[in-house]
Order: C-alpha cells, then sequence, then structure tokens
C-alpha cells in the first residue's frame, strides 16, 4: 500500500479470519529528491514473476514531485528492498504494464511514455543515494493524462 500524503510504502499482513490488517513493513516510496513539487506517491502495482516471464515479483511506485518510477525487489517472504528509481516524466500519476511494455501518464507533462518492460525490470541498482536512472522511452502527446489501462 503506498499513501500518497506520507510518502510511505507500508507492507501490509492480511488475516482473512478477522478481515483486518497488520502493518508489518515501512519504506520510503523513493530515495530520489523532490524536483517539481513536493513528493506524492500515486500508484503502485506488482509485476508478477510470471508476468514478465523470468525473476522475481516487483513493486513499482509512481512518486509526483520526484517525479520517478520507484522499482523494488519482492523477497519470497514478501519483503520490499529498494532498487532505484527512473526518470518518468513530470507528474507520473497512473501507470499500467500492457505486454512487454510500462505506459506511463504525466498527468502535467501532457505525455504517456512508453518504456519496455525489459528495460525496467532490468534497472540496476542505484549507484548513489537518490540517483535517477534514465530509461529510453517512446513519447506521445495527451493532454493530462490521469489514467492508463490495459484494454
Amino acid at each position: 500500500m503506498t499513501c500518497e500524503l506520507d510518502h510511505v510504502l507500508r507492507t501490509l499482513r492480511w488475516d482473512a479470519a478477522s478481515a483486518t490488517a497488520q502493518v508489518v513493513a515501512e519504506t520510503p516510496a523513493t530515495l530520489a529528491p523532490a524536483r517539481s513539487a513536493e513528493p506524492q506517491d500515486a500508484h503502485v502495482a506488482l509485476v508478477t514473476a510470471e508476468s514478465r516471464r523470468h525473476g522475481g515479483d516487483l513493486v513499482l511506485v509512481s512518486v509526483r514531485g520526484a517525479d520517478v518510477i520507484s522499482v523494488f525487489d519482492v523477497a519470497p517472504e514478501g519483503e520490499l528492498t529498494y532498487r532505484g528509481a527512473f526518470d518518468a516524466g513530470h507528474w507520473p500519476r497512473y501507470f499500467a504494464v500492457v505486454g512487454d511494455r510500462l505506459l506511463v501518464g504525466e498527468e502535467r507533462g501532457h505525455r504517456v511514455r512508453a518504456y519496455a518492460l525489459a528495460d525496467v525490470v532490468g534497472l540496476p541498482p542505484e549507484r548513489g543515494i537518490g540517483d535517477i536512472a534514465q530509461l529510453p522511452c517512446a513519447v506521445a502527446e495527451v493532454t493530462s493524462p490521469a489514467c492508463v489501462i490495459a484494454v
């Protein structure tokens, strides 16, 4: 779960019997510095090993203000390890994995970016705290994209 206003990613353990969740871990949504405004987390998604055909699961988090997508590796026990972040344009509000692409809507940048999913999952660990990687992408002009979905 990502918490928009306090910039924290929380891992929850769900108890079906009591229909309650317990916070088991917390980590900053990114180590990247603010670039366009105070950081606000917008969207989080699990990219499973099955959907990308190799390796382990990943959690991706869009962070507006820092204007990045953060990448976390997921251990088999569910623990998250921050790998790094890449530039996602101005105010990345929402994203979706569609086939072998990651599509990111830049709400204030008025564009949609398309990254090869292989480049995203192959993002190396950041070299220095707060580094922002640059990944190749295709860009389409779209006025204020707020949501991206696969159809």
